[in-house]
């Protein structure tokens, strides 16, 4: 039986107010839709000689040369009304060039451009390692002669990836690299995550997929040898990247070492979710620590409307089943496209794609019924506080009440914050004995080191979530 901490009996009590839920969309920190700005599938599935051939053209298009966006692009995808943060998933070569220099390369700085211009937060990857680039090897120049297998030839006609070896040489110069990105990046508040990379295919923590060329690759399965392996990397990250959430890829939980991350506050990611998503991931996802965030790639938009076939049964599924299959799971973000062109497209052909997340993605938090509570000893605002989205908050929330100039707050606890998705949980703000007329409700998220302030998903006069909400008491 559910318990409060608080044994209300021994209060008088009068209800003060109560908020509906907000029925628009309410874009806040540590969740939303994410549109990727540069990743390594720079290719436009959308063109009229790819369109005919559905799902087949995302192959198809991976034998073509890619197709940078502009900066134009980039910025019609960033300010795109359903989009709040913006992906860059970039080679080791983009940001680096010499040892001991942050060098970014002007691709990524278009982007980056873009981000501030639109306002919008982002995320980013670091690949050392990427069987769907245009580069061969992802490593700068300055770093050739680190030991690398080539991967089987992909339909690429200069021949396979490089995937550097995990040699101490080649963990030296990537914990410089994250440091460099690190001092230059991690106190920007727009930041909102990093992913954990450097180990296998395009980082994610797996070598299947592509297979090693003319090579015994044994070393790269061995279960012990990858912990290690990992467990190095995680400890790079963290020492690195002090103030901003580490998303760590489902494939990194297959280790011990990325288990004892995710029970210490790490966010998890799934690099695809379809028919081959597990139930291990999907425990991993559930039995992560409450403040802790989910991210999930990719919705990939194709041009013909998916329809069930008489014999698809139960196990169908398209693009346009993800959204909900996502909230299901419970995340606070989820990925569209793999590009801008993808992102542009989809609004045009698929605007219900983007609106149907947004209904449900991530966290929608609102006082429901508000109480002022009182006996010999004190006087409170007492909140029957509701989230009414998919996931509890990426974070810990504090929520803070103004009144004739003094202000007191609560920082939830962990079980608050996960006790409240789907039902109230009573939130109790202390308040003066002199409290009287109108009392100012404000929140904030705190995700890791950066706190940011965050709407109520509450009905308002002009439709928008505000980020305070006035009671009269």
């Amino acid at each position: 039986m559910y318990k409060t901490q608080t044994d209300y009996s021994t209060r008088a009590s009068r209800q003060v107010a109560y908020f509906p839920e907000c029925r628009e969309y309410v874009p806040n920190p540590g969740m939303g839709i994410v549109s990727m700005l540069l990743s390594d599938h720079m290719i436009d599935i959308h063109t009229p000689e790819l369109r005919a051939l559905g799902a087949a053209a995302f192959d198809a298009a991976h034998r073509l040369p890619p197709r940078y966006p502009s900066y134009e692009d980039m910025l019609a995808a960033a300010n795109y009304r359903y989009t709040d943060n913006l992906y860059i998933r970039v080679g080791w070569l983009d940001v680096q060039t010499v040892s001991g220099k942050l060098t970014i390369s002007k691709r990524f700085e278009e982007a980056l451009d873009a981000v501030r211009e639109s306002g919008k937060s982002w995320s980013v990857r670091i690949m050392q390692c990427s069987p769907s680039n245009p580069e061969k090897s992802l490593l700068p120049d300055f770093l050739s002669h680190l030991p690398c297998l080539e991967l089987a030839d992909e339909g690429f006609p200069d021949g396979g990836r490089m995937l550097p070896l995990y040699t101490e040489d080649y963990f030296r110069y990537w914990s410089e690299m994250c440091m460099l990105f690190a001092e230059r990046f991690d106190s920007d508040p727009s930041l909102a995550y990093v992913d954990l990379s450097g180990y296998g295919f395009w980082g994610e923590g797996h070598h299947y997929g592509p297979q090693m060329k003319g090579v015994d690759a044994g070393d790269l399965f061995d279960k012990v040898a990858g912990d290690e392996r990992v467990a190095r990397l995680i400890d790079i990250h963290e020492k690195a990247f002090r103030l901003t959430p580490m998303a760590i890829n489902a494939h990194h939980c297959e280790y011990p070492s990325g288990v004892s991350a995710l029970d210490r506050g790490a966010w998890l990611r799934r690099d695809s979710y379809f028919l081959w998503f597990k139930p291990e991931e999907a425990a991993h996802g559930l039995g992560r620590r409450a403040g802790s965030g989910v991210v999930t790639e990719t919705i990939v938009p194709y041009e013909t409307r998916p329809e069930r076939g008489e014999t698809d049964g139960n196990s169908f599924r398209s693009f346009l089943d993800l959204p909900c299959l996502k909230c299901d799971w419970g995340c606070h973000y989820g990925v569209i496209g793999f590009n801008p062109a993808d992102i542009l497209r989809a609004a045009e052909i698929y605007p219900e794609l983007f609106r149907d997340f947004a209904a449900r993605i991530g966290y929608r938090i609102r006082p429901s019924i508000v109480w002022l509570t009182w006996n010999d000893t004190g006087k409170w605002l007492t909140i029957g506080m509701v989230n009414d989205g998919c996931v509890s908050l990426p974070g810990q929330l504090t929520l803070s009440a103004s009144c004739n100039g003094e202000t007191s707050g609560v920082t939830l606890s962990e079980d608050e914050n996960y006790n409240m998705c789907g039902h109230m949980t009573l939130i109790d703000i202390p308040l003066p004995e002199n409290a009287a007329g109108t009392i100012k409700l404000s929140a904030s998220l705190r995700m890791k080191g950066k706190t940011a302030p965050i709407r109520f998903a509450a009905e308002s006069a002009d439709g928008a979530a505000p980020y305070t909400l006035t009671i009269d008491i």
